[in-house]
């Protein structure tokens, strides 16, 4: 997949359930969540910051859930 603008931003909300979210690799991801009794998490690779496409922000709230982006 590919990103129209520079940044885009995805707001979620997970309750008691997850959400899971693959992106590439050059994708910076920047986390702006409330976990409640859940998770919000990115484990990022190391690429080369050269190679940066583009920005995720992903937003919201996860209660007795979790949130997950992955490579």
């Amino acid at each position: 997949c590919g990103m129209a603008a520079d940044t885009i931003t995805l707001d979620v909300f997970a309750l008691m359930g997850g959400l899971e979210f693959h992106v590439p690799p050059e994708w910076e991801v920047v986390l702006k969540g409330t976990p409640l009794l859940g998770g919000i998490e990115y484990k990022p690779p190391h690429p080369d910051p050269g190679k940066r496409t583009g920005t995720l922000v992903v937003r919201g709230m996860a209660i007795m859930g979790g949130v997950e982006v992955k490579n």
